[in-house]
């Protein structure tokens, strides 16, 4: 009976520790997250600043001529 509880204590053990590290994973994936979309947001900010690629007239010569 003994052996049974060390076992099962062991075994509480583990999970509580692997637990934790699940939670640390967790957080730091939601950090990486939060940054992104502030990433994604800056960027579509920038493109809308750029103006509408498709407002060019359709017979204006590119730059390059």
């Amino acid at each position: 009976m003994d052996r049974r509880i060390i076992v099962l204590e062991e075994k509480i053990a583990f999970l509580e520790n692997y637990v934790a590290q699940q939670n640390e994973v967790i957080v730091d994936q939601g950090r990486q997250i939060d940054k992104l979309v502030k990433a994604v947001k800056s960027l579509a900010e920038k493109t809308e600043a750029m103006g509408d690629p498709d407002s060019a007239p359709a017979d204006a010569k590119p730059p390059h001529w």
